[in-house]
């Protein structure tokens, strides 16, 4: 018959010498560095694994900034500009009577060396007539010969050509459809002046454009500024808005604020109140700044 055997360790104590924490840390990067090198193989994998997803997640994330930077720049360069200098009162209440005198204002920006184009513009809104039909639409005087160098507009022209002088016009499809007409007609507008009375203007259809969006194509039509000027009895030097086109839009922010600061000394005024406001591109494209904000707060999270 067989007897359980109890193996018993004799009773002799270990003690661990005293190391200080410094010598501690000191042998675990040993060991640990040891322990890499156990199997190189697997040691490569993980490193290569951690480097590729680090890799990932830089490259994803300077995509998505350039994407909302290119998005940024694709609508300021259709209708707003990355930044615009307006009466202090225009942007919340777009009044014509809201105007500015743009000769400083065009020297200033002119000559910062991170913008690239400046122009005036003057806005109203007319009945817009062919024969019986008429619609309302939005119209900007614009300074074509430099529109057409920045405004991604002169390139949405799907019939006819863009502006190039005083007596033309250039509508969207939609209004273009609602009243009939095609390259080549005379429309006529009827609005309100500055100073009151009926702002009337003539001018031919030279271009018809392409937005992608129906509100844009059908409420808004350009025409040039010195004929919007005389129908609405507004002085060679008045618009009411000076737009810029920056470098990009990182540079079209530092010359907001820098800008708002030079502006301020060129029109100096006794109270607080400035004759003229700078407005940059998220105050100009909320929609675009809040759409920003999130895909960057859930990139982060």
């Amino acid at each position: 018959m067989q007897t359980d055997k109890t193996h018993k360790l004799p009773g002799a104590v270990l003690q661990m010498p005293s190391v200080s924490v410094g010598q501690m840390g000191f042998h675990l990067i040993v060991w640990s560095w040891r322990n890499l090198w156990r199997n190189p193989r697997r040691t490569w994998l993980t490193i290569s694994g951690v480097a590729f997803a680090v890799w990932f997640l830089v490259f994803a994330r300077s995509m998505q900034v350039g994407t909302f930077d290119l998005m940024i720049d694709n609508g300021a360069r259709l209708m707003f500009g990355h930044l615009q200098i307006q009466h202090p009162n225009y942007h919340e209440d777009p009044s014509l009577g809201y105007t500015l005198q743009t000769a400083k204002v065009l020297r200033l920006l002119k000559s910062y060396p991170q913008v690239e184009h400046v122009s005036s513009r003057a806005q109203g809104y007319a009945l817009v007539s062919v024969g019986e039909r008429s619609f309302g639409a939005q119209v900007m005087g614009v300074d074509a010969q430099v529109e057409r160098q920045w405004s991604s507009l002169a390139r949405l022209v799907v019939r006819g050509r863009y502006l190039q002088g005083p007596g033309e016009a250039i509508v969207g499809t939609v209004l273009a459809r609602n009243l009939g007409i095609e390259v080549g007609q005379q429309v006529v507008l009827l609005g309100t002046a500055k100073q009151g009375g009926v702002a009337a203007m003539a001018v031919d259809v030279v271009g018809i454009f392409e937005s992608g969006n129906n509100a844009f194509n059908r409420g808004i039509m350009q025409v040039h500024i010195n004929d919007f000027r005389e129908a609405w009895r507004l002085t060679a030097d008045e618009a009411h808005t000076v737009v810029g086109i920056a470098k990009s839009v990182t540079a079209s922010e530092q010359v907001a604020r820098r800008a708002a600061i030079d502006l301020a000394r060129v029109y100096p005024t006794a109270d607080a109140a400035t004759p003229v406001r700078v407005l940059d591109w998220p105050t100009l494209m909320p929609e675009a700044q809040q759409t920003r904000d999130m895909k960057s707060i859930s990139t982060r999270l």
